[in-house]
């Protein structure tokens, strides 16, 4: 039975839709000025989209398994947003700063709104009541996910400062951005390791029902309280490593380029 899992492949519209608009949106821009470096990572962020949101990783997510969700919101929030963030058109910035919405896109991407609107969203949506509702309505569960995405997508583009000369922090700006923001992201992570108690009842009842839920705690002796305890463990500790990664990679970052422009012939 659990084998079957494997074949637990959807077709949700919702899905297929946002990212139909992302890759129109990007061809638009990207067709002015190819740059390959982007659309590979533009295409990595749509496949592996689609995978967290449409393989079997969603259905065990969706109905049994608190740790598959943390897994799949990881991805979203430290794999796919940071690509798209990466993968933004210098033309679509230029459109942007040249637009009525300039003022609106300036506060929009500050960082301190930025680093607020990152740390509140991922608290926000594993409060039991908001995360049990997402577990119950299709349309918050959509909502949920655009949201990591898009919150997510905007604090690593200030994080990373793709685009020259768009409000760019200082280099140690930048690290003290990041860690900081890894720290309620680690505590949250702890909190749910360590609860006493089951946050998400729905998992429970889900694990207690007749059919996979069943199987799932017999045969790997899965109980919902375990499996939060990993799914907070997942969220605390390869999420905490994440944050550390990209702290490293700004550092060499900013020695790559000094040594880059000297490269340059004059």
């Amino acid at each position: 039975m659990i084998a079957a899992i494997l074949t637990k492949w959807s077709f949700d519209p919702s899905v297929f839709t946002g990212l139909a608009v992302l890759c129109a949106g990007y061809w638009w821009y990207a067709r002015r000025e190819r740059n390959p470096r982007q659309d590979r990572r533009f295409v990595a962020a749509m496949l592996i989209a689609l995978l967290a949101l449409e393989s079997p990783l969603d259905f065990v997510a969706d109905r049994y398994l608190f740790s598959a969700h943390m897994v799949q919101h990881l991805v979203l929030i430290l794999g796919v947003a940071p690509l798209l963030a990466l993968a933004v058109p210098d033309g679509f910035i230029a459109d942007v700063k040249a637009s009525l919405l300039a003022p609106l896109a300036r506060f929009c991407v500050h960082p301190v709104v930025v680093f607020v609107a990152f740390v509140v969203d991922v608290w926000a949506w594993h409060a039991p009541p908001m995360y049990e509702a997402t577990l119950h309505s299709e349309a918050v569960h959509v909502a949920e996910h655009l949201s990591f995405i898009a919150v997510s997508a905007a604090f690593w583009w200030v994080a990373f400062a793709p685009n020259d000369g768009v409000a760019q922090l200082p280099m140690i700006g930048r690290v003290a951005y990041v860690f900081l923001a890894g720290i309620p992201n680690t505590l949250l992570g702890a909190l749910i390791t360590f609860a006493p108690v089951v946050l998400y009842p729905s998992y429970q009842l889900a694990l207690e029902q007749p059919g996979l839920g069943r199987a799932l705690q017999l045969q790997w002796g899965i109980t919902a309280l375990t499996d939060q305890e990993l799914g907070g463990l997942l969220m605390w500790v390869p999420g905490g490593f994440v944050y550390l990664a990209v702290i490293v990679a700004i550092f060499m970052s900013s020695f790559a380029r000094p040594s880059a422009a000297e490269a340059e012939p004059a």
